[in-house]
């Protein structure tokens, strides 16, 4: 008699065998296996109570389907309910420090992002609507870097509001002092 778990190599890979041959529909796993609807009915998913979000994702990141999208009901601008999905994007790249090879998409969203932000803080007659992202261009021959001034100069944001939203670890005095120098626009939603 033997104890604890045994097995045979020959067990294993037959197991393989029939799992990566066989069809899934003849393992009956349909929507009702995987209980696709545990989460709204067990938590909820409604943001009807709510304002002032934004969600953001990677479509690199491999939870992004099962995120809030885009197109979906929750997803309410007039709201202040922002859903954005950042195409070449991975878990949290938009709230990283800004660096000179950050995808196009990146700083696009970011300053969709500012400017959302902006609005709520400064209040604004009409809320800003989430801009279609570019399509995403990785820049070549580039020497990575942080980049704060480039990536993050908002067109039409103030430095008090653009250094209230930068790192803590950046105090307001030094986030001013470095931005003495002339910056540059970042791309524009159009």
């Amino acid at each position: 008699m033997r104890s604890g778990i045994w097995c045979e190599s020959a067990d294993i890979l037959h197991g393989l065998n029939v799992l990566f041959q066989s069809d899934p529909h003849e393992f009956k796993w349909t929507t009702n296996v995987w209980n696709v609807q545990a989460v709204p009915q067990l938590y909820g998913l409604s943001l009807s109570g709510v304002s002032n979000i934004i969600l953001t994702q990677g479509a690199l990141d491999p939870w992004s389907g099962g995120g809030y999208q885009p197109g979906s009901p929750s997803a309410n601008q007039d709201q202040g309910i922002y859903v954005m999905e950042i195409p070449g994007s991975a878990h949290h790249l938009d709230l990283r420090t800004p660096n000179t090879c950050d995808p196009n998409t990146i700083k696009n969203a970011r300053y969709q992002i500012v400017r959302i932000l902006d609005c709520w803080v400064h209040g604004c007659a009409t809320p800003p609507r989430l801009g279609s992202l570019p399509q995403m261009v990785v820049p070549v021959n580039v020497t990575c870097q942080d980049d704060l001034l480039v990536s993050a100069a908002f067109c039409g944001i103030s430095l008090t509001t653009f250094c209230s939203f930068v790192s803590s670890s950046f105090s307001a005095h030094s986030c001013f002092k470095a931005l003495k120098r002339p910056v540059h626009c970042c791309e524009t939603v159009g």
